[in-house]
């Protein structure tokens, strides 16, 4: 039987909107990142939002209700609030946001999540997206639901 390692936590975790769509919409991955957020927060590891994160998860559920792809009705996104997640001011995340989104080909949205975990020392970001976590992962931000499962 091997040990698993665990993992150091790092000093706040920038949580961006596609890991609290996981949340909400029921996907393949849902399970792992609901444990895992339980499982940071237990650990007592600050994770950070953005106002606009609750408009991007908003967007989400409408597009899919009015697809009728998936029950949308009645799901409270400030509730998701009650994860323990600590709401961000966006001037934090604000330096550097539209060079960041021109280097690594993000949107607006997309890079103000990687600014706010580059400006602040130890933090991480935790993404779902792929193009978002690359560029996270270029400058050695990037954290994800394994090893957030795994914090000490």
């Amino acid at each position: 039987m091997t040990a698993h390692k665990r993992a150091t936590a790092p000093s706040g975790i920038v949580v961006d909107a596609s890991v609290l769509a996981k949340i909400v919409i029921h996907e393949a991955e849902s399970d792992a990142v609901t444990s895992a957020l339980a499982h940071a927060a237990r650990a007592g590891v600050p994770l950070l939002v953005l106002p606009l994160t609750r408009f991007e998860v908003g967007d989400v559920l409408v597009k899919l209700a009015r697809r009728a792809e998936r029950g949308a009705a009645g799901i409270d996104i400030d509730g998701l609030v009650e994860h323990s997640l600590a709401l961000v001011e966006t001037r934090d995340a604000a330096p550097g946001v539209a060079d960041l989104a021109r280097v690594h080909g993000l949107s607006y949205y997309d890079a103000s999540y990687l600014a706010l975990a580059t400006a602040g020392r130890g933090r991480k970001l935790w993404t779902c997206d792929a193009r978002l976590g690359k560029a996270a992962e270029s400058g050695g931000r990037r954290v994800t639901t394994e090893e957030i499962s795994g914090l000490a």
